[in-house]
């Protein structure tokens, strides 16, 4: 039988540090135990933290607004409708631009854990 969630109606969670607000839509909660799918709203000009996830692998699909990844020291551009693909304990970050980001990303295995660390 599918899991059929509408995103508006998931309580959205503070990101740590402010400037935006995720949404975790498919998570072992509702089903899933091998992934886990959220929604992220970037305010603009947000800086995220630069982390890794120890075991994760992590897919994050641009849906709007463009903005800047740090990928283990390099810097990209990246924009509405690009696809990253994350290894797990690739250290990233991802910072909003003018205009804010939204995001989906999706993690397998679920639940990650988030290592912050030095840029």
């Amino acid at each position: 039988m599918p899991r059929i969630v509408k995103v508006g109606e998931v309580k959205p969670v503070d990101l740590e540090g402010g400037g935006g607000f995720r949404r975790i839509a498919i998570e072992k909660a509702t089903g899933a135990e091998k992934l886990q799918l959220m929604f992220i709203d970037l305010e603009p000009n947000r800086r995220g933290p630069y982390h890794y996830h120890s075991s994760a692998e992590q897919i994050t699909f641009v849906v709007d607004g463009s903005g800047e990844l740090v990928v283990e020291g390099k810097r990209y551009t990246v924009e509405r409708d690009h696809v990253v693909f994350f290894q797990p304990k690739e250290k990233h970050s991802v910072n909003a631009g003018k205009k804010g980001m939204k995001l989906i990303e999706i993690y397998s295995p679920p639940d990650p854990d988030f290592v912050r660390v030095q840029e």
